[in-house]
């Protein structure tokens, strides 16, 4: 299986400049015959803006399965952390094209839950190729849901598909743990414009696992989710694993029944004084062959960048973060590192589902879709909107 495009959304948005190259290759694949494979972004959706006061927020530590020997208690808001870490001046180019600012030119609130915006990044995504999202999955309360539920509304969502990443181990949910989160997780995967492959498989991402977590779904809870997408008219889920071992990943697909391997982002290696975007690339590519080393179909990931400075400055209570960051990739370097997953020989058992899910990193949580301004400089001249997304835990 080759994979399938998430987090490529990055990548994709990132290379305007080199595009033209790329669909050139894409047509001359076209012509010879070969499919396309398809690409996309995964989003971590905590730029709703500013909540009003009366709104009632799910206390984190009350839902099910919650990890009651963690150091910090999350926030009920977490959005609110996530826009105090961007917000500060040193991180100006990486704010969105849907910025509000103050009189005096600072930040006010990034607030994407709104239909005109989510429309506009449809259209940016379609433009620059991707075929669909992949929404971080928490339950159906929790704020981080606000935009998946904005996006299902929005009436040019057909446009792109979406799936789910199930963020598993998480501190606003756990899937494993909490049979309403797994109901809401099956209602999406109903909807009309949910990626499938091979005829009526969901795709389905699955990471930030480990041995106990697995051993959890693998008790009959994964068995029954499967067995109520089946009631619903789905075929087998596609299931991607996430997770940086190979060797680990291999025997989790083996135990859940998944297809393929894959990563939310590729960071190890990265450093304090800033690695240079091409080392990271090849520590990615890397990965992408230690997978098929060990005898595994991969869903390569491509990055973008690295850095969690922003919340080391500004610590959010979900995650503990240092100065560890990543140079930022020029255009050029950028789609390089994407046409070469684009030439790569596939292994054997991914040639069946030609497609390509290819999460590519956004170091710090806003969502990919803010790549699409990457170059492109907005009208009040903030400039760039390089987003870096490590969702919360």
């Amino acid at each position: 299986m080759r994979g399938r495009g998430l987090r490529v959304a990055v990548i994709v948005f990132a290379v305007f400049g080199a595009l033209t190259q790329q669909r050139v290759r894409a047509q001359g694949r076209a012509t010879s015959g070969t499919v396309r494979p398809l690409v996309g972004a995964i989003r971590w959706d905590a730029w709703y803006g500013v909540l009003p006061e009366t709104v009632p927020l799910p206390d984190p530590t009350r839902y099910p399965g919650y990890d009651t020997t963690r150091t910090r208690v999350p926030s009920p808001d977490p959005g609110r952390e996530a826009q105090r870490a961007l917000a500060a001046e040193l991180w100006r180019y990486r704010w969105p094209f849907f910025t509000e600012l103050n009189a005096d030119g600072s930040a006010k609130t990034f607030n994407e839950n709104r239909a005109e915006v989510l429309e506009k990044e449809i259209d940016y995504a379609v433009h620059a190729g991707l075929d669909y999202w992949a929404f971080d999955a928490y339950p159906e309360d929790c704020p981080l849901s606000y935009t998946l539920k904005t996006f299902l509304a929005c009436k040019t969502r057909d446009r792109i598909k979406f799936c789910l990443f199930l963020v598993m181990g998480s501190a606003y949910g756990r899937f494993a743990d909490d049979e309403a989160y797994r109901a809401y997780a099956a209602r999406l995967i109903a909807e009309p414009n949910y990626l499938k492959v091979e005829g009526n498989r969901p795709v389905i991402y699955m990471g930030f696992l480990d041995d106990a977590l697995v051993e959890k779904l693998a008790d009959g809870r994964w068995q029954r989710f499967c067995g109520e997408l089946a009631k619903g008219g789905a075929g087998k889920p596609y299931l991607v694993i996430g997770h940086g071992n190979p060797a680990a990943a291999k025997r989790y697909c083996a135990r859940l029944g998944g297809e393929a391997v894959s990563d939310y982002n590729y960071s190890r290696g990265i450093t304090r004084e800033g690695m240079p975007f091409v080392e990271v690339a090849a520590a990615a590519e890397s990965f992408w062959e230690r997978c098929e080393a060990a005898g595994v179909s991969v869903v390569p990931i491509c990055m973008a960048g690295f850095d969690w400075r922003p919340r080391e400055m500004n610590p959010v209570s979900w995650h503990v973060c240092d100065q560890r960051h990543s140079k930022q990739g020029t255009p050029e370097e950028l789609a390089v590192h994407r046409i070469r997953r684009a030439d790569a020989r596939p292994s054997p058992e991914c040639t069946r589902l030609r497609a390509r899910v290819m999460p590519t990193l956004v170091p710090y949580g806003l969502t990919i879709t803010i790549k699409n301004k990457l170059f492109s400089p907005s009208p009040s001249g903030r400039g760039r909107g390089e987003g870096c997304g490590h969702r919360p835990h």
